[in-house]
């Protein structure tokens, strides 16, 4: 006996279906950092003038910072400057840095899907 077309194609629509929804996973990536200047755990001689982060994806600059503190949490005077492209985030350091460890502290605001991310890394001037 052979299904009528009818219940045949409701059968494999349903089945494809089911699979659609298992296999289908929205797809939500944060804005993350994939270059940051200085580099992490990076080693200065120099201190540096510019803190400068890209991201992964574009951003909404009006709503991303970048803060500086040193190792006590103290924070250092940045000032945002204008960045290369709509994925990249850059502040001038003030201040002439010290022999010191200091903490680059970012939050990102994605432009593609309105996702918060932060974060931290830290670098030397020796």
């Amino acid at each position: 006996m052979t299904p009528k077309p009818g219940l045949r194609a409701a059968a494999l629509s349903s089945i494809l279906g089911a699979l659609t929804m298992l296999g289908a996973q929205p797809a939500h990536a944060a804005a993350a950092p994939v270059a940051t200047s200085p580099v992490r755990y990076a080693a200065l001689i120099h201190p540096p003038r510019v803190i400068r982060l890209r991201f992964s994806e574009a951003i909404v600059k009006k709503s991303s910072t970048v803060t500086l503190t040193d190792l006590s949490g103290q924070p250092v005077r940045v000032k945002t400057i204008k960045g290369h492209d709509d994925s990249s985030l850059e502040v001038a350091i003030a201040t002439k840095l010290g022999a010191g460890v200091y903490m680059v502290h970012w939050t990102c605001v994605s432009a593609v899907d309105g996702s918060k991310t932060t974060g931290s890394y830290q670098f030397t001037v020796q």
